[in-house]
């Protein structure tokens, strides 16, 4: 089981890698400032980050691979909610 655990573990710190290298940018590697933007937390109530998932990894704080991609669409869905839709 243990093996598994590392295995898995070494599979999501690569996709999570991976992920946040197509955000060339770097936009949403680290939580949103408070503040560069106070009112990020007024509009978005769950913010996520690509450092922040990397942390899950890191503690195997994701139960399943649907976890980690509810995550990857959280960070997409709070960019989205927040950004206007042509920025």
């Amino acid at each position: 089981m243990r093996h598994s655990c590392i295995a898995r573990s070494r599979a999501s710190k690569r996709t999570c890698t991976y992920s946040h290298r197509l955000d060339k940018n770097q936009w949403f590697l680290y939580p949103v400032s408070q503040t560069d933007v106070p009112d990020y937390y007024d509009v978005i109530e769950r913010p996520m980050s690509w450092s922040q998932m990397r942390a899950k990894v890191d503690a195997m704080a994701y139960a399943n691979v649907a976890d980690w991609e509810a995550d990857v669409r959280l960070v997409c869905a709070n960019a989205q909610q927040y950004n206007a839709p042509d920025s």
